[in-house]
């Protein structure tokens, strides 16, 4: 088993949400319509009905081939009933017309039985047949699926190829060649077979048009193949990678070979294939032509994930670094009245508060920095402004500074960052209710650090304070005792 799992180059300049949505539509519909699936007695009652209707026919080659057989048949099993019907003749073993009439009644209400039982699958109800076409099961039917199988083909196939070409065609023209695509491929089926009551279903057709546009737009992307066979070596398994430019055209030529082969009496649309990918190579020549990637699609995505910065930010930073600090401070000032949650105008206000040695501003926008840098998650931010924000402001720092500053470290697993706040906290506010937390945590990260003599000097100051409530201190003598007698493994 050959299957397509990924490409070399798998980066994209933001997230592909609609090959995402159109991944989670596909399997969202087949989770709802499950329920809807006939159980094993239908399953057996419609063999058992398959069975008559064919028993009765062939013992009675001479009468007309029911439109559901046909599609079934294809052109060899009508060819042998036409030649079974010759044979009756030239033996003289036709019957009369009336009984040929009352058989061939007696058959197309067998038939009739099979199709009222096919019109319990979701597939027969809201899939697209070429000879009852509607527009509603023109759409409906690129979002049906026969089986797991049959589904999770598809949506591999989707992911493989989905994300990549909707970053280069941008989101509305790569969703409307997935849905013209789809259209495309049911319409060049039903023209292949007009007549058929075999209902098209999946998004195959849909997919081989983002395929066809994939192999004009991408045809150098490597592809990576994990390669599992069945037999007789069930374990050996292994990834290798080819280039789009050499798979596509072999997958397409495969489907254009079955299409001419099948004969229209097959339980693949080989034809939507076909037609889904032709059409997706013509839109992608179109696109490539006409430059409409160049000069619309990519300067618009590259707008919205550029980053453009304040232009506020830029002029006082350019006071900044020629010295004018007051001129810098308005001008950021002017920036955080208009953009409030502006981090670069945040740390611009910071520096020039620290070149200015202005310790209440300093202090004030180190811990606006902080609050920011924890609530957007920005952990190396947070990192280098702990230390960085201890030696440059120093004793002006708020109590809450350092009590946050130690609790976000503590989170992000930056133990040193927070050992080092907890003790400047201890050491620059003694009085501050807060060092009480601050003396615990401070001699549980000594623990944790394997620095038992500081850990119990943590502790003991935490109990000589003299605002230590009972519960801590009573917290405090366990932590002694188990630095005391550790466990050992």
């Amino acid at each position: 088993m050959l299957l397509p799992i990924g490409q070399e180059e798998n980066q994209v300049r933001r997230q592909p949400w609609v090959s995402y949505g159109l991944i989670g539509l596909n399997l969202a519909v087949f989770l709802l319509l499950l329920p809807l699936r006939p159980g094993p007695q239908w399953e057996r009652e419609f063999e058992r009905r398959w069975a008559e209707m064919i028993d009765y026919l062939g013992e009675r080659p001479y009468l007309e081939l029911p439109p559901i057989l046909a599609d079934r048949c294809g052109e060899s099993c009508r060819a042998q009933l036409e030649g079974m019907r010759e044979e009756r003749r030239r033996q003289g073993e036709m019957p009369v017309g009336w009984v040929v009439q009352e058989q061939q009644g007696a058959l197309d209400a067998r038939v009739q039985e099979v199709m009222d039982l096919l019109a319990e699958l979701p597939s027969y109800r809201w899939g697209y047949v070429p000879a009852r076409p509607s527009f509603f099961s023109l759409l409906a039917s690129m979002f049906l699926h026969g089986g797991w199988f049959h589904l999770l083909g598809n949506l591999l196939f989707l992911y493989v190829s989905g994300p990549f070409l909707e970053d280069r065609y941008g989101r509305p023209l790569f969703l409307a060649l997935y849905l013209f695509s789809g259209v495309v491929a049911v319409l060049t089926h039903a023209a292949k077979s007009p007549g058929s009551l075999l209902p098209l279903v999946g998004a195959s057709g849909a997919i081989a048009g983002v395929m066809g546009a994939f192999l004009i737009r991408l045809a150098t992307r490597r592809i990576r193949f994990l390669f599992m066979p069945l037999f007789p070596l069930p374990l050996v398994r292994f990834t290798f990678h080819l280039p789009a430019f050499m798979v596509l055209p072999l997958w397409f030529g495969e489907q254009f070979w079955y299409a001419n082969r099948s004969g229209g009496a097959s339980d693949v649309a080989w034809w939507a294939h076909v037609g889904g990918f032709c059409f997706g190579v013509g839109v992608a020549l179109l696109v490539k032509l006409t430059g409409i990637e160049e000069k619309l699609i990519s300067p618009a995505i590259e707008q919205q994930i550029s980053f453009t910065q304040h232009p506020g930010v830029e002029r006082a930073r350019g006071f900044r670094v020629q010295g004018q600090l007051d001129a810098g401070r308005t001008e950021i000032e002017r920036t955080l009245a208009e953009e409030p949650e502006n981090l670069d105008a945040w740390q611009e206000a910071y520096e020039i508060a620290v070149e200015a040695k202005a310790g209440t501003r300093a202090s004030s926008s180190a811990l606006r920095l902080l609050e920011l840098y924890t609530a957007q998650n920005e952990r190396e931010l947070l990192a280098a402004l702990i230390p960085d924000a201890l030696e440059r402001v120093g004793t002006q720092l708020p109590a809450r500074f350092y009590a946050s500053a130690a609790s976000q470290a503590e989170r992000a697993g930056e133990l040193q960052a927070a050992l080092l706040c907890y003790q400047t906290f201890i050491d620059r506010h003694p009085a501050d209710p807060g060092v009480l937390r601050a003396c615990f945590r401070s001699g549980q990260i000594q623990r944790r650090l394997r620095e038992p003599a500081a850990a119990r000097k943590a502790f003991e100051r935490l109990k000589a304070h003299p605002a230590c409530t009972e519960d801590l201190r009573q917290a405090a003598e366990r932590a002694l005792a188990e630095l005391a007698n550790p466990t050992r493994p």
